[in-house]
C-alpha cells in the first residue's frame, strides 16, 4: 500500500531538514560518520531524510517507513549515548593540528552546546512521525492487520528514542 498524506510529508519534510540543518551539518558530519552502524542504516536515513520527489509522488510503503524510522531512532540512540557524552572531545580531535577560524571556533562551539538539545527535537519529531504512521497503518489496513502489528521490533522504539 502506498501512503500519500499531507501531513506525514510535513513531518518527513521537517525531520529532514532538522536533521541536515542542525544534525548533520558541515561541522558534526566528520564525527557522525565515524559512528559504527551499518552502511544500509545510513542508506535508510538518508532516504528518510532526503526522499526523492518521485517518492513523494508515488507515496511511501509502511515497511519501508517502518524501516527508515528504525535506522534513525537506531541514529538518536547511539548519538545520544555515544556521541553526545563525548562530542567536545570527538570533534577537537578531528580538527587536527591546525587552528580553526574564528568562524570555524564559534560553529564547532554552537554545535557543540546545541548537540543534545538538537538530538532532542530530532527525537520528538521522529516519535511523532512514528506515531503519524501508526495512525494511518491503523485507518488504513485495520487496528489487526496493521504492518506495525507485525513488527516486533517496532516496540523497541520507545527505547530508542529515550
Amino acid at each position: 500500500m502506498q501512503l500519500k498524506d499531507a501531513d506525514l510529508v510535513r513531518i518527513i519534510e521537517r525531520l529532514g531538514e532538522h536533521y541536515r540543518v542542525n544534525i548533520n551539518n558541515r561541522v558534526m558530519r566528520p564525527v557522525l560518520m565515524k559512528m559504527d552502524l551499518a552502511n544500509s542504516t545510513w542508506e535508510l536515513i538518508d532516504r528518510l531524510v532526503a526522499p526523492p520527489e518521485q517518492q513523494r509522488g508515488q507515496g511511501w510503503d509502511f515497511d519501508d517507513l517502518y524501516e527508515q524510522i528504525l535506522a534513525m531512532a537506531a541514529f538518536v540512540n547511539h548519538a545520544q549515548h555515544g556521541v553526545a557524552p563525548s562530542i567536545r572531545a570527538l570533534l577537537s580531535s578531528h580538527q587536527g593540528s591546525r587552528a580553526p577560524s574564528s568562524t570555524d571556533r564559534v560553529l564547532r562551539d554552537m554545535a557543540i552546546n546545541n548537540f543534545g538539545s538538537n538530538l532532542g527535537v530530532l527525537s520528538d519529531i521522529l516519535n511523532e512521525l512514528y506515531l503519524k504512521t501508526v495512525e494511518l497503518d491503523k485507518q488504513h489496513n485495520g487496528e489487526k492487520q496493521a504492518v506495525y502489528m507485525r513488527k516486533p521490533e517496532l516496540k523497541t522504539i520507545g527505547q530508542l528514542l529515550i
